[in-house]
């Protein structure tokens, strides 16, 4: 199941139809959209970069999700990761508003720190996922505690839970990828060999380990040196872990450099979006509950009625003027911006090829 994963970078080479609308300067609407369920969380990771953000029991309305992705799949939307600020897992209809969005032809993927992943969960989940992807940065019971900030009983609930969604794969006779995602952090670099040898008897396919990415909006800082020799020896004994049905991705180019970005300015936000709890419409996750970076709110409105407010304006002005050599590093917009700045700033004598 683990095939040809691609963690980083991007996949706008493979929609080029829209690319060249985008250049010639033609209306596009986006591929991608991330949405969030959820604002609540049933964990409080020590690193979250959401941390900033007053955690209640706030719920995407599901009649404005199927509204927008009904109008957008029409349109162009290609995929909704189903992911953001709090644990998507915890709305009351997840499950009917991720069914109701495959029916209308959009790709779905989850990311979910799995303590709800019932097998019934799985069930009725996995058939509608091109994949899965579980948030796991604990690597034993007290250090999942400590790390996720939750029972020290959590971690053997997660693993019997992502061993049970293993199962139902097979017993459907599914194709849903199922992998774990683990940020590096002083308090876990030790341990992960320990976590990929756990992650792999559960039969999962992949685990990513990734850097932490620091966040201006985020106190947490990590103490973990990432060049240090020791901790290239911790994470080549979690990366031998791997065989032919298990693969430990370790991010080693954002580990080893992060880039000076080559781009002044984002122009990523025609492709991509992202959807808070509240229904509130932004470019990246970064940028969730800034003042001024809203689009507008798929409960009130329509997507082609956002488009044509003053707020929406207001709001790509604002994203004009982002220095983007402030903002984190390596962020989930980075390689297609990289990629679209190449395009509107080409290099010398390009028809030598």
């Amino acid at each position: 199941m683990t095939g040809s994963l691609s963690l980083d970078g991007h996949k706008l080479l493979y929609h080029l139809d829209s690319v060249a609308k985008w250049e010639r300067g033609d209306q596009i609407h986006p591929l991608y959209c991330s949405l969030s369920l959820s604002e609540a969380c049933n964990h409080k990771c020590l690193f979250c970069v959401y941390d900033y953000i007053d955690r209640t029991k706030t719920y995407l309305d599901r009649d404005a999700v199927d509204r927008f992705v009904t109008e957008l799949a029409g349109s162009g939307l290609r995929a909704v990761y189903f992911s953001g600020e709090g644990e998507p897992l915890m709305h009351p209809n997840a499950v009917e508003i991720i069914q109701n969005t495959k029916a209308r032809g959009v790709d779905c993927a989850l990311n979910s720190n799995g303590y709800y992943l019932t097998r019934e969960v799985s069930r009725e989940l996995l058939p509608h996922l091109t994949y899965a992807r579980f948030s796991v940065n604990g690597c034993s019971p007290e250090n999942y505690k400590l790390v996720h900030q939750t029972s020290v009983k959590a971690y053997d609930r997660v693993l019997k839970n992502l061993t049970d969604a293993v199962a139902t794969r097979k017993d459907m006779g599914l194709q849903t990828t199922l992998g774990a995602q683990c940020v590096i952090l002083g308090e876990n670099i030790h341990l992960i060999a320990s976590l990929a040898e756990d992650l792999k008897r559960t039969g999962i396919d992949y685990l990513s380990l990734k850097p932490f990415l620091p966040y201006e909006m985020v106190d947490y800082r990590t103490e973990v040196d990432l060049q240090a020799p020791e901790t290239v020896e911790w994470l080549k004994e979690a990366e031998a872990v791997s065989d032919d049905n298990f693969k430990v991705v370790i991010r080693w180019e954002s580990i080893n450099k992060i880039e000076k970005r080559s781009y002044d300015k984002c122009l990523s936000h025609p492709f991509m979006l992202e959807v808070d709890a509240k229904g509130e419409i932004y470019l990246c996750g970064p940028l969730l509950g800034m003042d001024g970076f809203s689009y507008g709110s798929i409960v009130d409105n329509s997507f082609e009625e956002i488009l044509q407010t003053e707020k929406y304006k207001k709001a790509i002005e604002k994203i004009g003027c982002v220095n983007v050599h402030n903002c984190m590093p390596n962020c989930r917009n980075d390689a297609v911006n990289r990629f679209l700045w190449d395009l509107r700033h080409p290099p010398d004598h390009i028809n030598f090829i």
